[in-house]
């Protein structure tokens, strides 16, 4: 490249400098057009993307079914550029070198005879020719591949890319495999045979294959060809176990084929929950994330009242039994219901100080449709025998039939939520046929008295009983006493009944299991009768993680904080009586022992905060919106020595110099998202010992100045930062201090907003950050021509691991765009959101 531009240089120079005479004027003005093309499409050359070979030309090693080893007997030999030969260990790598037939003359000197030459002395008989197969990858197929994308990031390469031995793939097959990666070819008549059906899943698998439309489209054309095809119920009973063969039983390479069941639904898979989730298809470009799938021992399905009203009453009986074939290779052990329909679930960031934050669950106020158990009737019974996780959220569905399909199941979680029912919904018809119930959830529910006998008697371990109360009113509350038959004390190990009216005597039952470790009573309320006996919260319990919400004044549990002998992770969240809260801080259950301590909105004073003092053991803090205005009377308290985990999150900072986050000596982490600060004051307020020692650090929702901007690029081993900016991102500046900043090489996670940002500014956060594993860009809108897209280069990148890319965007992305970004070798992992209904 260098030669070919000082050629051109010196070309052109020649040409300003010849002497304009009668006999070479004609000769000149040819030489200058020759520069002048010659420099054109030297610079095209240099903007266009670097790739393997010329074109973005892609050659495929591969075994020829009609070449064998008495190739020596024609001439054919000359075409074969690349050879396997076979190792010690019987397997087949590439032979590098030239190989070739040469002539020897024998010893009577009147013959000549013909020897293979191969560089490593290995004979004719170990060898097999490979016959090449090109592509203009970037050009032809419009399904794009992790393993391919990565071949471009090298400079040179004079190899051909050639699959593992156990693929077997022939230049023959290959051909059907490119008509089926080439979108102009017609497929809607070919079929499938059963080998070769695996045998593509298997080379798709192995190239690695990134999400989007084109490839949905391919496995549509799969689903027709192969698994509807003339051998589909071959391919469904694999008698000759390709899928082991081919795809070494991976699930992940199935899971693209719910997302083609019908037009009208989707797929992907949300990671935090181990759950396959089928949705009403959107115009969002999703990855689904299915390579995660096989780190998955347990996974559940999650289909939205939409999707499985499709599949009901739309799906043949032939379509049944490849579904029932997709949950079997896939092992799903559980299905969850809900009316609502959640597309955007998001990366899963190490936010601070956010308990039981997977409990949460959406109430849907509108009408609710009913579940139909068609579906259930239409599994197969393995599938059906495999559930042991069931969940319904927002629907209406009978109790009755759930537990007579489920009866003497060994059902280990069970979830309801805001669910309405033609009759009385009584939990106890579930509980009598389930007795090995591990887990039970239930929002919104009014239990009845067998109900809560049958839950005394069962052997849950996690009992959530969220806004539920029960069916008599306060006067008429059965009393529970301790019984031999209660189970659940020596099961139960977490407990949670937020915002929920229950009675005394069953509550204390509860708290006195042996082996609680985990309490919620946040809005908790009693209902009381004459024979409530306060002395059944007087057993003394170590407890590993404790919340209360707006929940002190009530005698019974004061009584039961009194008795705590230790607890490690303290949520004491919206106390309105601050003098309560002070008496907990003198409990030396609390101040001993308590590592992790959440007092977010909680209206402090400098004195009450000061009640603090005996803690001397947190190494993570929430005050969130709870720091009192006066924060210069706060003593010098061991929080200051101790805490390395601090959220300050939605406080208000108003003196410029502030010392308060200063006098923090450990700090690692620190939230102050939607906080408010005087322009400029984070200069002051991180000071450098934080800047040399943060790892964790949340400005989102700010709206940074060009001062304080530059002092966050100043920090040193970030590994997680977000930032709301608020402005548009056009300004060089700003992108030239992130990329220099010297967290650069211990990045993991970057969230971002702005308002505006170009497309290269775009990429160049995506790719140049090596340990990037997350990143969010929260924009209005994203800049960018066709031209941008044509005169890109990212070949080469920082970027060493999988990175995983969301972009939320108000106004639409063009498709082109997608389609350039969705190529990009460094970004495996990209999806698109309109009009996102989330923040940072």
């Amino acid at each position: 490249m260098f030669s070919k531009v000082l050629f051109t240089f010196l070309a052109i120079l020649c040409s300003k400098t010849l002497k304009f005479t009668a006999k070479n004027k004609k000769r000149k003005q040819c030489f200058d057009s020759f520069a002048f093309i010659y420099l054109i499409q030297l610079l095209l050359s240099v903007t266009k993307c670097a790739s393997l070979q010329a074109q973005d030309i892609i050659t495929f090693g591969l075994i020829d079914r009609c070449w064998s080893c008495n190739l020596y007997k024609n001439d054919d030999y000359k075409s074969v550029k690349y050879w396997l030969a076979c190792g010690v260990d019987g397997t087949f790598r590439l032979c590098p070198g030239n190989h070739d037939f040469i002539f020897i003359q024998i010893s009577d000197g009147t013959s000549l005879v013909r020897f293979f030459s191969c560089p490593k002395n290995i004979n004719l008989y170990n060898h097999k020719p490979l016959h090449t197969f090109r592509i203009i990858y970037l050009n032809r197929w419009n399904v794009k591949f992790r393993v391919l994308n990565n071949l471009f990031s090298k400079e040179s390469v004079t190899i051909p890319f050639i699959f593992d031995d156990y693929l077997k793939v022939y230049y023959q097959d290959f051909h059907v495999i490119d008509h089926y990666l080439y979108p102009q070819f017609n497929l809607s008549f070919h079929n499938l045979p059963y080998k070769l059906f695996y045998k593509i899943l298997g080379i798709m698998t192995a190239l690695d294959p990134i999400s989007n439309r084109h490839l949905n489209q391919v496995y549509s054309n799969l689903l027709n060809n192969g698994l509807m095809g003339f051998e589909g119920n071959k391919i469904l009973e694999d008698p000759n176990n390709y899928k082991k063969k081919y795809l070494k039983s991976k699930k992940h390479a199935f899971m693209y084929f719910f997302s083609v069941l019908n037009d009208s639904i989707d797929a992907c898979l949300i990671r935090k929950h181990s759950m396959v989730y089928i949705f009403k298809r959107t115009a969002h470009f999703i990855d689904q994330c299915f390579k995660d799938v096989d780190n998955f021992s347990f996974l559940t399905m999650k289909l939205t009242m939409h999707s499985l009203k499709i599949i009901c009453n739309t799906f043949s009986d032939f379509e049944w039994s490849i579904f029932n074939w997709l949950l079997s290779i896939t092992n799903i052990s559980g299905f969850y219901f809900d009316e609502l329909e959640t597309v955007y679930y998001g990366i899963e960031t190490l936010s601070l100080y956010n308990p039981n934050t997977k409990d949460y669950v959406k109430k849907f106020e509108g009408e609710h449709n009913t579940v139909d158990f068609l579906f259930f009737q239409s599994l197969s019974s393995s599938n059906f025998e495999r559930i042991i996780y069931l969940r319904f959220d927002n629907t209406c569905f009978s109790l009755d039939a759930i537990a007579s399909f489920f009866r003497n199941k060994k059902l280990s979680h069970f979830e309801l939520s805001y669910c309405t029912c033609d009759e009385t919904i009584q939990i106890s018809e579930i509980l009598i046929k389930n007795s090995q119930l591990n887990t039970l959830k239930l929002r919104g529910m009014v239990l009845c008295a067998k109900d809560i006998d049958l839950i005394l008697r069962s052997k849950i371990k996690y009992l959530h009983l969220l806004e539920c109360t029960v069916e008599t009113c306060a006067s008429e509350i059965k009393e529970y006493t301790f019984k031999p038959g209660y189970r659940i004390l020596k099961t139960l190990t977490s407990l949670d009944i937020s915002f929920s009216k229950l009675p005394v005597s069953f509550v204390g039952i509860l708290l006195n299991a042996d082996f609680i470790g985990n309490i919620n009573i946040s809005s908790f309320e009693f209902l009381e009768d004459e024979h409530s006996p306060i002395s059944v919260f007087s057993l003394r319990r170590k407890l590993n993680f404790l919340k209360i919400v707006n929940s002190l004044q009530n005698e019974y549990l004061l009584k039961f904080f009194m008795e705590i002998e230790s607890v490690h992770t303290l949520v004491l969240s919206k106390i309105s009586n601050i003098e309560n809260l002070g008496l907990l801080f003198l409990l030396q259950g609390f101040y001993d022992f308590v590592l992790a301590l959440d007092l977010s909105y909680n209206k402090f004073s400098a004195q009450s905060f000061n009640l603090l003092s005996k803690f001397n053991r947190v190494s993570s803090l929430n005050l969130e919106n709870s720091l009192p205005l006066n924060i210069d009377e706060i003593n010098d308290l061991p929080l200051f020595d101790t805490v390395e985990d601090l959220n300050l999150a939605k406080n208000e900072f108003r003196a410029f110099n502030n010392n308060f986050i200063s006098r923090f000596q450990r700090i690692t982490k620190l939230n102050l998202s939607n906080s408010k600060f005087r322009p400029g004051a984070l200069i002051n307020i991180l000071n450098d010992r934080i800047l040399n020692c943060l790892l964790y650090l949340d400005l989102s929702g700010i709206g940074l100045e060009n001062d304080d901007f530059e002092r966050v690029c100043e920090f040193k081993t970030l590994k997680f930062l977000a930032i709301d900016l608020k402005i548009d991102f056009t300004q060089n500046t700003y992108l030239e201090f992130l990329m220099f900043s010297p967290f650069k090489l211990h990045l993991n996670i970057l969230m971002l907003e702005v308002k505006k940002i170009r497309i290269l500014d775009f990429l160049n956060l995506a790719v140049e950050f090596p340990n990037l594993k997350n990143f969010r860009l929260l924009c209005e809108e994203l800049l960018m021509t066709p031209e941008d897209c044509q005169n890109s280069c990212f070949t080469t990148y920082n970027t060493t691991g999988f990175c995983c890319i969301e972009l939320l965007h108000t106004f639409p992305i063009p498709e082109y765009a997608i389609a350039f970004l969705q190529t990009i070798p460094a970004i495996y992992s990209i999806s698109f959101f309109y009009h996102p209904q989330v923040s940072m």
